[in-house]
C-alpha cells in the first residue's frame, strides 16, 4: 500500500496472508452474521488492536423457510444467539463463544461497562411512576397517554 489510502477491495484484503497487512477482516462462517461488536483491550496492551472484539453473533439456518423466528413456545427449536470473542490482533481467532439463553434481534443497541463502573453505581434512591408523574399544564400524563393509545388501537 502506498500513499493514506488503500485501493484494494474487500476480496483482495481477505485474500492477503500478511500478517503484518494494516487492514483485517473478520469473516463469519456461512450463514452467521454479527452486530454491534464492542473492542475490549488487553490488560497491558501493546498495541492498538491488542485486545478482544466482543459481538452478538446468529446463524440464520435456525430461521424458518420464509426467514421467521420459531415461536418462542417451542423451546426444543428457539432460536438462540451467541456470544463471540474475537482475538482483534489477527481478526481470525474465535477465543470463545457463549450460548445465549434466545435470539439477540438485529438492530438492538446496547452499552458495555467496566465492572468497576457498575459496581460504583449509586443506588436508586426512588422510582416515578406513571401515577405520580407531575400533571402537565393542568392534564395528567396518564390522561394524555390514554388519549395517544386510544387513537393509534
Amino acid at each position: 500500500m502506498t500513499g493514506c489510502v488503500d485501493t484494494r477491495s474487500i476480496s483482495e484484503i481477505t485474500r492477503s496472508t500478511d500478517p503484518t497487512d494494516a487492514i483485517k477482516v473478520f469473516r463469519c462462517p456461512e450463514g452467521w452474521f454479527v452486530q454491534e461488536p464492542r473492542f475490549v483491550p488487553r490488560a497491558a496492551a501493546r498495541a492498538e488492536d491488542d485486545g478482544f472484539l466482543l459481538t452478538y453473533a446468529f446463524d440464520e439456518s435456525q430461521l424458518s423457510l420464509n426467514g421467521e423466528v420459531p415461536p418462542d413456545e417451542d423451546v426444543a427449536r428457539r432460536a438462540r444467539s451467541q456470544l463471540w470473542i474475537i482475538d482483534a490482533s489477527d481478526m481470525r481467532t474465535i477465543v470463545c463463544t457463549v450460548d445465549l439463553p434466545q435470539r439477540v434481534p438485529y438492530g438492538l443497541h446496547g452499552s458495555w461497562f467496566p465492572e468497576d463502573q457498575i459496581l460504583n453505581q449509586r443506588p436508586v434512591e426512588q422510582l416515578r411512576t406513571v401515577s405520580a408523574a407531575p400533571a402537565a399544564t393542568g392534564a395528567c400524563w396518564g390522561t394524555i397517554r390514554g388519549s395517544i393509545e386510544k387513537m393509534l388501537s
